[in-house]
């Protein structure tokens, strides 16, 4: 004779995080951007105080100057 009358609850494994491996890329000309190095971002995170990510992507082109939303993922 069983003890409890309460079915046995069924095992559901934590989703496993997604690994993306796409990097962000400029709208208007198509380069691919790149990772800050840790001293730009040191100088980044000195100027703006409430930067508070551990990654910053930079623009390879000039784009930024002319376009406000020139990066799309």
């Amino acid at each position: 004779m069983p003890k409890t009358k309460k079915p046995r609850k069924k095992y559901t494994p934590k989703p496993k995080a997604r690994v993306l491996n796409k990097v962000p890329h400029c709208k208007v000309c198509g380069t691919d951007t790149r990772l800050a190095t840790n001293a730009e971002l040191s100088h980044f995170k000195a100027a703006d105080p409430n930067f508070n990510l551990p990654f910053l992507f930079l623009p390879q082109c000039e784009c930024w100057q002319i376009e406000d939303e020139w990066m799309v993922l």
